[in-house]
């Protein structure tokens, strides 16, 4: 897909910044992406959480759909991570629990969630650091539910295809083999790991070898990695991490459970506050702004000046 900021306006001057999110236009006859679109829409606007980007609308002009997005005016976490070790500033490790304790809120929301009684099954897929959002006031926000595992989607994943960002998947994802909801855990888990050691756990030169060591879970522990992590903090990234769904946290309200514990027992408190502090700081490091600071012009969907943010092919 390729990003826009975009402005919905409204009468007597109401204006609001958004995000379109439109498919490549060398895909848009592929029917297999237009229904991912959809599917995308469908499952993001039926969640309504602090910690989920909200989808708003989905539209069609030109004969090409978009999505209208929250705008989070910030940063993916993959860019904060790269930030923060590029000025060697760090993320402290009571505001990586924050952040992830923060991902998990929005994960057991989702997980959870029903229609008409029934469990949709939802399950992310995705979860990694450039689908983790921050914004400069401190919110955290999972996003991009276009590959999400979810009842009554039109674009279903045949058995045996894998969907996902090969350094955060999950051992089961990796194998194409049938996930629930404790493969997010186990790529939240994954996201932790960056988060406390700067160092992503599988890679490898190739990505054949990276995939073979995702399927057997061959890491090396964080508190190997980063002799510093606690022993507290390294237990729950590695129970996150197990090979066996089984072995895994069960849930991610119950991950949280563990997050907030060792938070309180073994570092100093750090919510939204401290995270927004510590932004600051970072930007004074290295000097990159917000979005909102970045851009100075917006679109409407039939525009032919748009803007891209970023482009990405999933």
């Amino acid at each position: 897909a390729e990003i826009f900021l975009g402005s919905h306006r409204g009468v007597e001057g109401f204006e609001r910044p958004v995000v379109l999110k439109r498919i490549l236009q060398s895909l848009v006859a592929d029917p297999q992406f237009r229904h991912q679109l959809i599917d995308e829409a469908h499952v993001a606007m039926s969640l309504n959480h602090s910690n989920i980007v909200q989808v708003l609308d989905l539209g069609q002009a030109g004969g090409r759909y978009f999505l209208v997005l929250e705008l989070v005016d910030g940063w993916d976490l993959n860019q904060i991570i790269n930030r923060g070790q590029a000025a060697a500033f760090p993320i402290p490790p009571e505001i990586s629990l924050y952040i992830a304790g923060e991902v998990c809120r929005a994960l057991a929301y989702a997980h959870a969630k029903t229609r008409d009684g029934k469990p949709l099954g939802i399950v992310h897929r995705d979860v990694s650091p450039h689908n983790v959002l921050v914004s400069e006031q401190g919110e955290v926000k999972l996003t991009d539910f276009g590959i999400a595992k979810a009842m009554g989607r039109r674009e279903q994943t045949g058995h045996g295809v894998i969907k996902g960002k090969l350094a955060y998947m999950s051992p089961e994802q990796a194998s194409g083999h049938i996930v629930d909801s404790r493969s997010d855990i186990f790529s939240l888990g994954t996201t932790l790991y960056v988060l406390a050691t700067g160092k992503r756990p599988f890679d490898a030169p190739t990505d054949l070898e990276a995939i073979i060591r995702v399927r057997q879970c061959s890491f090396l522990p964080p508190d190997v990695v980063e002799p510093n992590l606690s022993r507290e903090f390294a237990r729950v990234i590695m129970r996150a991490m197990q090979a066996l769904p089984s072995d895994r946290y069960q849930s991610a309200e119950e991950m949280l459970l563990d997050l907030e514990n060792v938070q309180r027992s073994v570092y100093r408190p750090a919510g939204q506050t401290e995270l927004k502090r510590w932004l600051h700081e970072l930007q004074q490091k290295d000097h990159v702004p917000p979005i909102s600071k970045a851009a100075d012009k917006s679109l409407s969907p039939d525009d032919n000046d748009a803007m891209p943010m970023a482009d990405s092919a999933d």
